[in-house]
């Protein structure tokens, strides 16, 4: 996510990123710095809820059905390829 003063860097650093590299770059409109943030705020809520249908999870709610399960229950490891023994 950039703003309208981002663009060039955004980008030229999105060109450089090989395209084995998963990337993407989305331009946030607004008028000022203050909109661009709001508005980038709802495009990562936005985001955010596609990627939870698309995994099948309902974000922030686990297995106790209060808000923050998955966080708190979240094992990082997990989510990182473990170093040959």
């Amino acid at each position: 996510l950039y703003g309208q003063r981002e663009t060039t860097y955004a980008d030229s650093s999105l060109a450089v990123l090989p395209p084995t590299v998963p990337h993407a770059g989305l331009p946030v409109p607004g008028g000022s710095p203050a909109a661009e943030q709001v508005g980038s705020l709802v495009y990562l809520l936005f985001i955010i809820g596609a990627l939870g249908r698309v995994r099948g999870i309902d974000i922030g709610w686990g297995s106790r059905n209060t808000f923050g399960d998955l966080l708190y229950d979240l094992d990082p490891m997990s989510l990182l390829p473990h170093p040959p023994k």
